[in-house]
């Protein structure tokens, strides 16, 4: 991000750390061109399979009115 800053992106989203037992990334963001925003990761440091919170599986769950619910990690 920091990069990108430099060559005249407006910062959109600071680092955020999100941790788990798996590791931890870290999130940034910038926008570009007025409106389109770009989302960084860093996975350095992780060692689980996606994101800290991912858990495998369906988690995808019918709701009573017939909307089908499926919660974020974050």
């Amino acid at each position: 991000m920091e990069e990108t800053v430099k060559r005249g992106a407006k910062p959109y989203l600071e680092p955020q750390v999100i941790k788990d037992k798996d590791g931890e990334i870290v999130r940034s963001g910038n926008s570009h061109l007025r409106k389109p925003f770009l989302i960084f990761v860093e996975r350095k440091k992780l060692q689980g399979v996606f994101m800290p919170g991912y858990q495998n599986g369906n988690r995808i769950q019918a709701n009573t009115n017939g909307f089908k619910v499926c919660p974020t990690i974050w």
